[in-house]
Parts: C-alpha cells; structure tokens; sequence
C-alpha cells in the first residue's frame, strides 16, 4: 500500500515537473521575437547579397541560428551558430563573411546586438531590430571601425 502511494506521488511530482520544463521554454521561447524564419527583402535592403534567410529556433537559454545566402554571383553558403545572450563568443560553423565567431547581448525585448571576430580579431557587429508587431526585422551592420556596411530588412515567414 505504501509502495503503490510513493510510485503514485513519484508519477503525479514527474508530471509535474515536465509540465513545468515545459512552460518555462515556452516562456522562453515567447519572449525572443527573432524566433522564426526570416526572409530578406531585396528591394528595401541595402546588401551585396541576392537572398539570405535566417532561421532561428530557441536552444536551451540562447537561439540557433543557421542562414543561408544566395550570393550574386549565383553561389550559395550555409553557416550556424548557436549563442546565448551574455557576449561569451562561440563558433559561427560553415563559411560566413562576417567572422568565425559571434557573440549575442540582448538590449532589450525587440533588439539584440552581435559582434563578430575573425582569427581572433574583430570584425564587425551588427544590430538586429524586431518591430513591435513581430513581421520585420532589420540588421544593421558597422564594420570593425564602426563604419556603415550593409542594411537588410527582413520579413517574417
């Protein structure tokens, strides 16, 4: 009798616990609007790239992020990299002209700004806006003297 009771609280403290895990990604999960897939949109950007998509999914407390970039010249290049919001650098994984590593800091709800290093040095950064309906974003990228670079504008898919 006490054996079946302790098994039946242990299930009922599983269940909860997972219930639990669960809501705490979700939350998450809903708190970081660059979730989702972004396409760019070529004629409100200024870019030296003919398409680029980002998908970003939710890992642990920081996001994956993979893109792919159709390039002018008809090429394309495919990088990830997986980053929490605390400026720690990690790997970029495949070819990305940005650098071969990134590090993420949130600024606020909608904005988030990485840096780029490349060999150890930097590279650049850039400053990604979500507008307040959630349907486009807008990188901003400064070179490694914080001049202007490129501009793109993306739509949410």
């Amino acid at each position: 009798m006490i054996k079946a009771q302790s098994r039946r609280m242990f299930q009922v403290l599983a269940l909860v616990a997972a219930g639990l895990m669960m809501a705490g990604q979700t939350f998450a999960a809903s708190a970081n609007s660059e979730l989702g897939t972004w396409k760019m949109d070529p004629a409100k950007s200024k870019s030296n790239n003919k398409s680029v998509t980002n998908m970003i999914e939710a890992v642990g407390e920081g996001i994956k992020v993979t893109v792919e970039v159709g390039r002018m010249d008809g090429s394309v290049t495919k990088y990830y990299y997986v980053a929490n919001f605390d400026g720690k650098f990690n790997p970029i994984i495949g070819l990305s002209a940005s650098g071969d590593e990134v590090a993420a800091t949130r600024i606020d709800a909608n904005t988030v700004k990485y840096a780029f290093n490349r060999a150890g040095k930097a590279a650049g950064s850039q400053t990604v806006v979500v507008s307040a309906d959630g349907k486009t974003r807008t990188q901003t990228f400064m070179n490694a003297t914080g001049q202007p670079g490129m501009i793109q504008v993306y739509d949410k898919q």
